[in-house]
């Protein structure tokens, strides 16, 4: 090699080196999301949907307990002692014995019923 092709060399290997010594600031922005997120999940952090999902089971439980021990109170059918209506319904009577229900449980709790 001659010295002109010598320095020529010298001259590009130095302004490769200056190159690389400034990053691209577009890479280097890259490059720290990269890594913070790389960090948040072998810290065992969550982020996004994923924090509140702990959260959200715990009240989607405690609802359902709250509904659950609601539940006889509210789901218990009201006609279940209910003899009379439950022989109306057996022998497919006709609705407005049904509709007069109470009138006839009057009947039976003061002595008039047959």
């Amino acid at each position: 090699m001659s010295q002109r092709e010598t320095e020529w060399t010298q001259r590009i290997r130095h302004a490769l080196d200056a190159e690389l010594a400034r990053p691209d600031p577009a890479l280097s922005a890259a490059l720290a999301r990269r890594r913070a997120l790389a960090l948040s999940q072998a810290r065992g952090t969550r982020t996004g949907l994923r924090a509140y999902t702990p959260g959200i089971a715990f009240a989607t439980a405690a609802i359902a307990v709250v509904m659950l021990a609601g539940l006889p109170q509210t789901a218990r059918n009201i006609y279940d002692n209910d003899s009379l209506l439950l022989e109306v319904a057996r022998l497919n009577a006709d609705i407005e014995l049904i509709e007069d229900l109470d009138f006839y449980h009057w009947l039976d709790a003061n002595g008039y019923a047959g």
